[in-house]
């Protein structure tokens, strides 16, 4: 390989290695699972996340295990509400999230 193909790939790796640096999640994820009073499990029960700054509002349901996850939220402040037949509905506001960051 020539001397001049030599730096044409050394600029080529320089250019790259600083968009690969860019490239990393500015998202984070809100997790966890509910549970009744008694420590049981609640399957099935709506989970919604509301990006308090946006007013964007992201719905899941609990697994059958009761788990929730909520992946790539944008960062800020958010509010958890979470209700299912039968049970009072819990709230929980100003959960902070950063990038990469994982609530639960």
């Amino acid at each position: 390989m020539s001397r001049k193909r030599y730096i044409h790939a050394a600029i080529l790796v320089g250019l790259l290695l600083p968009s690969a640096a860019l490239a990393q999640s500015t998202f984070g994820s809100i997790t966890g699972n509910v549970k009744d009073p008694t420590g049981a499990m609640v399957p099935g029960a709506k989970v919604d996340v509301l990006n308090e700054g946006t007013g964007t509002t992201r719905s899941v349901n609990t697994s059958s295990a009761g788990v929730f996850n909520v992946p790539n939220l944008d960062i800020g402040s958010y509010k958890v509400r979470v209700g299912a037949a039968g049970f009072s509905t819990y709230e929980r506001a100003n959960l902070r999230l950063t990038a990469n960051q994982i609530l639960n």
